[in-house]
């Protein structure tokens, strides 16, 4: 995920309560249940009075209360356990930086030079997050190595057209995307999605609980199965496996 809480102490989890007080503070430090941390300084910067961030795939929900810029004072709404590293979700909060942080710069640089073949690129906004992806590849003389912008956020979706001309290939994350839009409008994403990339011939990848059930028993549901198949009556190019 591109937001992520820090540690936690002790090693986790915290146990937070509805109506508890949560401040989510930007730097790296061991967190208890009244103070986490996330080293994303663009969250205390996007978010505002009144704005819900989801943690830990959406178990967790708080509400935020205040922000300077730094520190975020929220409420918890739905309670959980909360461990360390968790991902935070912040549906309809258009973020103020680009989908590449510095140490995304650090974390491509690495993966480059062992060799990768392709870069998937998480919680791409627009075109421009894809275009200095690709640059990145050129100063480090890789080649051209396909980009893959996963579509997680609204934004993507509203800039999808833009992003199709200058990505190699789409994903369709529905874990995430199911966070940040209304899950209810996650299967017209996927079918509207798939049919306009194919329309201009850019491969597409379905991702997130394709036959997931499988990690533990031998057979899918039929859910799953209906799920899988439905895709390929759309003609999605590839559909990825996980969990587990």
């Amino acid at each position: 995920d591109l937001i992520r809480t820090g540690p936690v102490e002790h090693g986790g989890p915290i146990h937070l309560t509805p109506g508890h007080g949560l401040r989510i503070v930007t730097g790296e430090f061991a967190g208890n249940r009244d103070r986490i941390s996330t080293r994303f300084a663009g969250l205390a910067q996007g978010v505002r009075p009144g704005d819900h961030l989801l943690l830990s795939d959406g178990t967790i929900e708080l509400c935020v209360e205040e922000t300077d810029g730094r520190e975020i004072v929220t409420t918890v709404v739905e309670g959980g356990l909360l461990g360390g590293h968790k991902g935070i979700n912040a549906p309809g909060i258009k973020l103020p930086t680009s989908a590449i942080t510095m140490k995304d710069v650090d974390d491509l640089a690495f993966g480059l030079s062992l060799g990768v073949d392709m870069i998937a690129l998480s919680f791409v906004q627009s075109a421009d997050d894809v275009k200095r992806a690709r640059q990145l590849v050129v100063q480090a003389e890789a080649g051209d190595l396909p980009i893959i912008a996963k579509l997680e956020r609204p934004q993507a979706v509203e800039h999808l057209d833009e992003i199709l001309e200058f990505a190699d290939a789409v994903m369709v994350p529905r874990g995430d995307l199911g966070l940040e839009i209304p899950l209810e409008r996650v299967p017209r994403v996927q079918k509207e999605v798939t049919r306009r990339a194919r329309a201009l011939k850019v491969p597409v990848i379905l991702a997130t609980q394709v036959l997931e059930s499988m990690t533990t028993d031998g057979r899918p549901t039929r859910a799953e199965v209906s799920d899988a198949a439905t895709a390929v009556d759309d003609r999605v190019d590839a559909m990825m496996l996980a969990a587990g």
